[in-house]
């Protein structure tokens, strides 16, 4: 789409190749890198609305006090800064094309590393580790905020809060959105070294994880250390399957299931229905999660949907508590036999963390 303004809800918004997401539990919201309209777009997860975030869709590198008119180039890196004390909402960007990281802090768009101070500058990169303009990195694409600080002896009070993939120097990097620099972690050069073309980045758990994109693998990588991993998928893996059953009054617990400690597990839902009733597709049919006994640590991407079939998919991530029992609620509008009527069910589902899965 081209529509630059937004409004509409869900699947009614058109939108143009968004490269990346990072969602804000506290507002139930998605905020989108969408490289193609070279701006950045929140979705209201409750609303369904999505609408444009910061910036006018010109391609350039123009920040601003007011990020509505701020310009982007080609946004392809999004990740959400949480920070205490400030009632602002920080997001580090990786703007592609202009080959540096932004910041949108509270309404403003400022310059952290790389780029030109000319906005029109869209091809002043290079390899270069420094503070703001004199920092050079090229093509950038993946940022993630780190879960603690990181700070080195010959830099005494420089904080760094962000990782990139600056990706076509091969090479992963700090930067400190406070003393807005960029410094070197892990060098590279092309085919035959550690990283080619690296992409996506995330942390979790004291690891650091990289999409190599190049190599066609996921690497992860031991922060502590720099230990460089490549990621083991094993071929017997499968995503866990649940089965609500609604042939009986079901307020039941299931077979606990297993999560990593490290990224979002998939779960599939599947409801069996007695072989008489269907469900009303035109009704608002829905789910809603909750958690009891314990783990603030565990989070969903979302807490509720709509069910339009006899299955859907839910995504936990968890962080390092041992235990927790996912409550999972669906309403249902069943039809059969010329009647409908409404059922609602709940199911009961241990969860068990496991560090290092």
């Amino acid at each position: 789409g081209i529509d630059r303004k937004g409004g509409r809800k869900f699947g009614d918004q058109e939108i143009a190749s968004p490269w990346d997401l990072t969602f804000v539990s506290e507002e139930e919201k998605i905020y989108i890198a969408m490289s193609g309209l070279h701006q950045i777009w929140e979705l209201d997860l409750v609303t369904g609305i999505a609408q444009n975030y910061s910036g006018t869709g010109e391609e350039a590198n123009l920040n601003s006090g007011d990020k509505q008119k701020a310009a982007w180039a080609q946004p392809s890196g999004i990740s959400f800064l949480p920070k205490t004390g400030t009632n602002q909402k920080w997001f580090g960007i990786a703007d592609s094309e202009s080959s540096c990281i932004r910041l949108i802090q509270g309404d403003s768009v400022v310059n952290i590393a790389g780029g030109s101070n000319d906005p029109d500058d869209l091809f002043c990169f290079g390899d270069k580790d420094g503070k703001e303009y004199s920092a050079k990195l090229q093509h950038p694409i993946g940022i993630t905020a780190l879960e603690k600080a990181v700070t080195f002896e010959d830099e005494r009070g420089v904080e760094y809060d962000i990782l990139v993939t600056d990706t076509f120097n091969h090479k992963i990097k700090w930067v400190s959105t406070g003393s807005r620099t960029c410094r070197t972690w892990l060098d590279a050069g092309g085919n035959d070294s550690e990283f080619c073309e690296p992409s996506g980045i995330t942390v979790g758990d004291g690891f650091v994880f990289v999409v190599d994109t190049n190599h066609h693998v996921i690497k992860y990588i031991n922060q502590a250390t720099s230990e460089i991993r490549v990621l083991e998928i094993p071929d017997n893996f499968q995503i866990p399957n649940m089965e609500i059953d609604g042939s009986d009054h079901l307020a039941s617990e299931v077979d606990p299931v297993q999560v990593s400690s490290f990224s979002t597990t998939e779960l599939r839902v599947s409801l069996l229905l007695p072989p008489a009733l269907h469900i009303n597709t035109e009704a608002p049919n829905s789910w809603k999660l909750s958690l009891f006994r314990g783990s603030k640590k565990i989070s969903f991407l979302e807490t509720q949907g709509k069910i339009s079939e006899n299955s859907f998919s839910l995504h936990v991530s968890a962080d390092d508590e041992e235990e927790a029992t996912l409550k999972i609620s669906v309403s249902l509008f069943l039809c059969g036999d010329g009647t409908c009527t409404m059922d609602e069910r709940t199911v009961l589902v241990p969860l068990h963390v496991i560090k290092d899965a």
